[in-house]
């Protein structure tokens, strides 16, 4: 069954995934979106979803149900690796570290590869929310 993984380059929200796919010997194709077009995600999901990242496991469309779960990191876990990676006996943990790198970790790795990111963009004055934002 063929496996599609819908990701922005260098998105902390999409590395650990892809690694996790890696890691569990998950052969996959990535789909690179650019930050500023989401149409393949949005045309997809019919509209109903436009974020990244995204998993495509042959009939299965899997997406983040809100901004703080981890949906495609358990279906990872769950379709697999047995659920090795999530033991149910961890949960309140999961807990804990999931918010800590949401909330701070994400962040800050957003903010340090942004000047990276921004420079590949060829026409910033197109995606007029970049034109006047450096750092």
């Amino acid at each position: 069954m063929s496996v599609e993984f819908y990701e922005i380059e260098h998105s902390p929200y999409c590395m650990p995934i892809a690694r996790a796919l890696v890691a569990l010997g998950v052969p996959y194709e990535s789909k690179l979106v650019p930050n500023w077009d989401r149409s393949a995600v949005i045309r997809l999901t019919e509209g109903a979803y436009y974020q990244v990242p995204m998993l495509v496991h042959g009939e299965e469309m899997v997406i983040e149900s809100d901004s703080a779960s981890i949906d495609i990191a358990r279906y990872v876990d769950k379709a697999f690796d047995e659920g090795r990676l999530f033991p149910e006996k961890n949960e309140g943990l999961h807990e804990i570290l999931i918010d800590f790198i949401e909330n701070d970790l994400a962040l800050t790795t957003f903010k340090l590869i942004d000047p990276y990111y921004l420079d590949t963009i060829e026409d910033l004055a197109k995606y007029g929310r970049f034109k006047a934002f450096r750092y």
